[in-house]
């Protein structure tokens, strides 16, 4: 196999993208996206409360609690990983990336694959998982991106195409 080398901006806009694909990958795959329902439902018996009883307390909580899950949730989360993208080692650097048979070089360093737990297709990019940490690499980075996307199938054991 040749090799496939490319550079990538490691900006906050590629990391707020990534953090976002992470995030709703994640979101799609537990039973977290549920609580959003779970709200509406108390919200529901606190609307009983209001009217029936003229106790607000449980209005007010779950309509707060409604607003901040499918409002406000992706906000404050990009707001507090702004900040950590500013703290980190990496930001606004300029990384080369060779990827071959033994792995991914990212400005030399090798990433084997077998340390790869799994890698994401979405429409923007490719999301991957190191140990826990994650790499987001955008489509129009990469000049080969059919060679890139079957490397990454081929090597990397749990692959998944997403449509978002």
């Amino acid at each position: 196999m040749s090799e496939i080398s490319f550079s990538l901006d490691w900006n906050e806009n590629n990391f707020l993208k990534g953090a976002k694909l992470a995030y709703d990958f994640t979101m799609k795959h537990s039973f977290r996206r549920f609580i959003g329902w779970f709200f509406i439902a108390m919200l529901q018996f606190g609307v009983v409360g209001a009217v029936k009883y003229q106790k607000y307390a449980m209005f007010l909580l779950f309509s707060v609690l409604t607003l901040y899950w499918y409002f406000f949730r992706w906000p404050v989360r990009k707001f507090f990983l702004k900040k950590a993208f500013k703290r980190s080692p990496l930001c606004c650097k300029k990384l080369q990336i060779k990827v071959d048979d033994e792995g991914f070089y990212i400005n030399s360093e090798l990433l084997k694959w077998e340390n790869f737990k799994k890698a994401i297709s979405s429409k923007e990019g490719y999301l991957l998982d190191f140990k826990g940490a994650f790499l987001f690499i955008p489509k129009n980075s990469i000049e080969n991106k059919e060679a890139f996307f079957n490397l990454l199938k081929n090597r990397i054991k749990n692959f998944q195409k997403v449509d978002f």
